[in-house]
């Protein structure tokens, strides 16, 4: 009977697929040979990447531009912002290791698309798998330029990273911390130095909020923002409310973010309010605005949206040194703790800075006014837009 089951899913999935192409080739063909920037992103749903994604997408007002998604999305919380800004191409209905044969027909498909343009055409990779499959497919003439986020300690992408050196016409990372495991992997992997020549910083942007903070000296309200997934390591923040809950009636933890519905009894033993997933702008300052300290407990991070959104709004970072983190903040703008120690080490380091700033409420107000002045000065939208704006048509 599992078999007869396996049989009809295999059906089912071939079935969709097959339709997916049939759209493709009579309606999204069309789509892909007038776009000017053709990008290519895993998701559509909540998340850092997604809104840097999405806020890319929409420094090229007035291009004509097409986004190909290609892995299923766990939610559609940003499509709709996506497709006010360009045309949608879904792929992620063949794009699966299910249907090997067909993704490499739709790869050939959509390279020829490409390779017989005579006008021109950028392709822009982040996070998508099938943009590297597809560059070996292209035509040396289109320009490509493909973005890393972050790597973590043992990346698997390390590979493709050196493979596509040579490849790809520009190579985006957001920090120096990933300018430099660029260098990395190629001196270890046998690269061409002066390739290096090609890789540029550009750092992320946000729309930086003005209304004013209305915060008393009580409580102390720590966020954990973001998604619950192992690299960011929710159970350390979780940990920390633990150990302050009884402490005193003056804290207050609270999270807010995607994948935490399966984990609200432990979120709730915690003594945490779990605030929902976030999706409006306006609702989300609102809780960065009601929001002392933001809390970072990733095992490894380009430079968190959370952050910036955070810092901009008057709220004081408290992080682990990963990623970029040190390359913005010092002990003037937040507090930074050492991650080369244990879990415990790391959560009782956090809890005596939260300490410390529930006993002063001079340095809490002097770290909030540095914060939001810092991301005034750094983290505007405008300069990031200019940026890639620069490097699509200019650079």
């Amino acid at each position: 009977m599992s078999r007869f089951r396996g049989g009809i899913r295999k059906a089912l999935n071939f079935a969709v697929a097959i339709r997916f192409l049939i759209r493709f080739m009579l309606v999204d063909r069309p789509k892909l040979r007038k776009a000017t920037v053709v990008f290519f992103f895993p998701y559509y749903h909540t998340g850092g990447a997604e809104r840097v994604h999405l806020d890319i997408v929409s420094s090229f007002d007035g291009v004509e531009k097409a986004v190909v998604f290609t892995m299923r999305s766990a939610t559609s919380n940003f499509l709709a912002r996506f497709q006010e800004k360009a045309d949608i191409v879904y792929a992620q209905n063949v794009l699966t290791r299910k249907q090997p044969i067909l993704a490499r027909w739709f790869a050939k498909q959509m390279a020829s698309i490409f390779n017989n343009r005579v006008d021109g055409v950028t392709l822009f990779g982040g996070n998508s798998d099938f943009f590297y499959n597809l560059l070996p497919l292209l035509n040396k003439r289109i320009r490509t330029i493909d973005l890393f986020h972050a790597f973590a300690a043992d990346d698997a992408r390390v590979s493709v990273v050196a493979a596509t050196a040579a490849r790809v016409h520009r190579r985006v990372v957001i920090n120096q911390k990933g300018y430099d495991q660029i260098r990395y992997f190629y001196r270890t992997n046998g690269v061409n130095d002066d390739l290096m020549d090609r890789v540029r910083i550009i750092g992320n942007g946000v729309r930086l909020n003005t209304s004013d903070r209305t915060r008393n000296e009580r409580p102390l309200t720590v966020a954990f923002a973001g998604r619950w997934s192992p690299e960011k390591r929710p159970e350390l923040f979780l940990q920390l409310a633990s150990r302050l809950k009884g402490t005193s009636d003056d804290f207050r933890f609270v999270m807010f973010g995607t994948g935490m519905r399966s984990n609200l009894e432990a979120i709730e033993n915690a003594g945490v309010r779990y605030l929902g997933e976030i999706v409006d702008d306006s609702e989300r300052d609102r809780l960065y605005l009601e929001t002392d300290v933001i809390v970072i407990t990733s095992l490894y991070e380009g430079f968190p949206m959370v952050l910036m959104e955070g810092m901009a709004c008057g709220v004081i970072p408290l992080c682990v040194d990963v990623g970029g983190i040190t390359e913005h903040l010092s002990s003037t703008n937040g507090i930074v703790v050492s991650s080369d120690r244990t879990e415990s080490s790391i959560v009782t380091d956090m809890t005596d800075a939260l300490l410390r700033l529930h006993n002063d409420f001079s340095l809490r107000q002097g770290l909030s006014i540095a914060a939001r002045e810092y991301a005034v000065g750094h983290f505007g939208i405008e300069r990031f837009q200019r940026d890639y704006r620069a490097i699509i048509f200019t650079d």
